[in-house]
C-alpha cells in the first residue's frame, strides 16, 4: 500500500470509529484527499480532516481550507435535496400502484455519523419485472430521461437532474452472475419497512436477505473490475448493526456452499486490523464459518487491489473484461455445457456479429483501422481467415485473458482465497 492509501485508512477510521487518535500523516492533503476521492469517500473523512486541521496538523492554508469546508457543506446540502427528490419519487409511483424496495442505499448510509457524507452514485430500487416499461413511461412523462436498456443488463436507468440516477433492478443479479457465480440465491424473509432520520419511509429487504444482497454485490464488484473500500465498510457496518437480528445460519451457508467463505473472513481481518472493528462483533458468524486463518499478506493483497481499482475497479483499463476471464474459470468448475455457447447466449451475440463485429471491436483488435478505417473488409476476411485456421489447429480463443499484469495477478488472489 501506498503511503496515501495507508493514511487513508486510518482516518477513515477515526471519522467512522472514533476509536483511536490518528498518528501523524505520511502524505500531503492533497494525496490524502485524491486517495478517498478514488475510493468516494472524502465526504465521509472530512470531519475528522477538520480535527486534524484544527488541532495544526494539516499543511494547508486558512483560505484553502475554508473553500474545502465550503464544498463539503455544499455537497451535504445537494444530497439531501436528492434525497428528498428520491423520497417523492418513489412515493408517487408506489401511490400509483408501482411497488419499490430500495436495496442499499440509505439503509448503509445511515449506518454512518454523518449519513449524507456516504454519497451513492445512483439510487437502487428493486421492481415487478413486467412493470418496466410502465414505471419507464411513468417517469418520463415527468421529464425524467430514460436510458435504453442493453440486453445483457438487468436494470432500467431513469435520470433526472433533481433525483440523479435512479436504477429499478428486474432481478437482484445480473443473469450471468446468478447462474455462474452465485448459484440463484432465493430471498427467504418477507420485506421491512425502513424509517429514515427525516421521517421518510421505505421498503427494503428482510434484514438477512440484505446482509446476503449487499454481501454478494460486495463480491461481484471484487470479481468482475474490482471493489473499493467504501462497499467493504458498508458490508462490515451493516452486519455489526444486524448481526444479532440476522439468520446467520442462513447467511454464513451462503457464502460456503459458494467458496466465498474466505474472502468474507479476510474482510473481517481487514476491519479488525485497519478499519476498527472488533472480532466478537462478529462472532456469531464467524462460528458459523469455517476454521481458517486471515494473514496480512492476503489481507494487504486485497488492499492493494482496492487501492490500484477504486472504488468499482473503474481506475484500471485493463480490468475491463476481468469478469469474464472469473466467469469462464467457475464455468469449466462448475458446469458441464460448452462455455463458448453459453457465453454467448448471455451476450446475446448473434453469429452474423460474431463473424463482423462491430468497427468499435476491429478497430481495437487492429488499431490501423483507427487511421485506415477503408481497410475494414480486407480485415473482416484476415479476421476469418484467422479463426478458421486457429480453429482447424484447436487454438481459437474468443477472449485473450492477461497471462501477466494486474489481471493475472487478481486471478491469483482469487484461486488463492478458493474463490474459482
Amino acid at each position: 500500500m501506498t503511503a496515501a492509501m495507508k493514511d487513508f485508512l486510518q482516518v477513515l477510521k477515526y471519522a467512522v470509529q472514533k476509536k483511536e487518535v490518528i498518528q501523524d500523516l505520511e502524505s500531503d492533503l492533497g494525496s490524502l484527499l485524491q486517495m478517498a476521492q478514488k475510493q468516494q469517500m472524502a465526504l465521509v473523512i472530512f470531519p475528522a480532516l477538520v480535527e486534524l486541521y484544527n488541532a495544526g496538523r494539516l499543511a494547508v492554508s486558512p483560505e484553502e481550507f475554508a473553500m474545502l469546508e465550503q464544498e463539503y457543506m455544499v455537497m451535504l446540502s445537494k444530497e439531501l435535496r436528492r434525497r428528498y427528490a428520491i423520497h417523492a419519487t418513489v412515493s408517487e409511483l408506489e401511490e400509483n400502484g408501482f411497488a419499490c424496495c430500495m436495496l442499499k442505499g440509505i439503509v448503509l448510509a445511515e449506518l454512518y455519523p454523518v449519513p449524507e457524507a456516504r454519497i451513492s452514485g445512483d439510487a437502487d430500487f428493486y421492481i415487478d419485472p413486467t412493470k418496466e416499461k410502465a414505471i419507464c413511461d411513468f417517469l418520463k412523462g415527468r421529464g425524467f430521461a430514460v436510458k435504453e436498456r442493453p440486453k445483457t443488463s438487468h436494470h432500467a436507468m431513469c435520470k433526472s437532474e433533481a433525483t440523479g440516477m435512479i436504477e429499478f433492478h428486474l432481478s437482484l443479479y445480473d443473469a450471468l452472475f446468478e447462474d455462474v457465480w452465485f448459484n440463484h440465491p432465493k430471498l427467504a424473509e418477507p420485506y421491512r419497512e425502513y424509517i429514515t432520520a427525516e421521517g421518510h419511509t421505505y421498503t427494503t429487504l428482510g434484514t438477512t436477505d440484505h446482509a446476503v444482497f449487499i454481501t454478494l454485490h460486495l463480491i461481484k464488484h471484487f470479481l468482475s473490475m474490482g471493489v473499493g473500500v467504501r462497499q467493504l465498510m458498508d458490508v462490515l457496518l451493516y452486519l455489526r448493526r444486524y448481526e444479532k437480528e440476522m439468520d446467520v445460519k442462513h447467511y454464513a451457508s451462503i457464502f460456503v456452499k459458494l467458496g466465498y467463505d474466505k474472502f468474507l473472513q479476510t474482510c473481517f481481518y481487514i476491519g479488525e486490523k485497519y478499519l476498527g472493528f472488533l472480532p466478537e462483533e462478529f462472532s456469531l458468524i464467524l462460528k458459523e464459518l469455517p476454521s481458517y486463518e486471515a494473514n496480512d499478506k492476503i489481507a494487504d493483497v486485497l488492499l492493494q487491489d482496492m487501492e490500484q481499482g477504486g472504488v468499482f475497479g473503474h481506475d484500471d483499463a485493463s480490468r475491463q473484461a476481468f469478469f469474464l476471464q472469473y466467469t469462464k474459470a467457475r464455468f469449466e468448475r462448475f458446469k458441464h455445457e460448452s462455455y463458448d455457447v453459453y457465453i454467448n447466449a448471455w451476450a446475446h451475440v448473434s453469429l452474423w456479429k460474431r463473424m463482423f463485429p462491430s468497427y468499435q471491436v476491429m478497430a481495437r483488435d487492429y488499431p490501423i483501422l483507427k487511421k485506415k478505417k477503408i481497410l475494414l473488409p480486407l480485415y473482416y476476411a484476415i479476421r476469418l481467415v484467422k479463426k478458421v485456421f486457429m480453429r482447424s489447429i484447436g487454438k481459437e480463443k474468443d477472449y485473450d485473458y492477461a497471462q501477466t499484469g494486474i489481471p493475472h495477478e487478481r486471478m491469483e488472489l482469487i484461486k488463492e482465497l478458493d474463490m474459482v
